[in-house]
């Protein structure tokens, strides 16, 4: 029997050597993945598309980008980590949907900017300073809704009436949806009807185009 042959494991026993070896890099018998951090606690809500690896500063030293959706309803925040800590953030008004790096000149040394889409808008950042806002363009409105708010700004009909009439429009299932104060606005008890009323009444309605909607289950 040769030397090769008496080092081998008897058939259908597992390597002891081998097995040391994959305990010593740390890769589990499940893949070979390696666990190099794990934070139960990050807090961190994202998907895919709010998150970037980018060379900032051109340092060589990449740094990981996150569009924190916070709790879903606010403490929404873009947020930088180099390595596993957090080296900057700053809140978002709304839910971000996309995070991405781009050169916005050809000025040396070249460093990216940062853009978010975030709501209605797309924040860019410089640096990581606030350098521009992009405001989406106005999208058609409805013209029974318009003519609604409208009558109701002139105290036409009251806001009783306005929620029943915007129902009924609203389950019609026309092709173009309701903005976002008329939805609001068939979320609240009637109670709240006319303090809501009072406040939105005299702004002019608009719907825009939003990033910002991701199914949160």
């Amino acid at each position: 029997m040769s030397i090769k042959q008496q080092l081998q494991p008897p058939p259908g026993q597992a390597d002891p050597l081998m097995a040391k070896r994959e305990e010593d890099r740390g890769v589990s018998g499940s893949g070979a993945w390696l666990e190099a951090h794990y934070d139960p606690v990050a807090s961190l809500y994202t998907f895919p598309t709010c998150m970037a690896l980018e060379d900032l500063n051109r340092d060589g030293d990449h740094k990981l980008l996150v569009g924190d959706l916070g709790s879903g309803q606010f403490d929404m925040k873009l947020k930088v980590y180099k390595g596993i800590d957090l080296m900057y953030e700053t809140p978002l008004l709304d839910l971000p949907t996309g995070v991405c790096t781009f050169y916005m000149d050809t000025t040396d040394p070249r460093t990216p900017a940062v853009a978010v889409a975030s709501g209605s808008f797309i924040y860019v950042y410089k640096n990581l300073r606030p350098y521009f806002k992009f405001t989406l363009p106005n999208l058609q409105l409805i013209p029974t809704e318009a003519n609604l708010w409208a009558q109701v700004k002139e105290d036409k009909i009251d806001p009783t009436v306005l929620r029943e009439k915007l129902e009924s429009l609203h389950n019609e299932g026309t092709d173009v949806p309701l903005t976002v104060r008329s939805m609001k606005f068939l979320e609240l008890e009637p109670e709240d009807f006319h303090s809501f009323v009072s406040v939105f009444k005299h702004i002019p309605l608009k719907r825009q185009v939003s990033h910002t909607r991701p199914s949160l289950k």
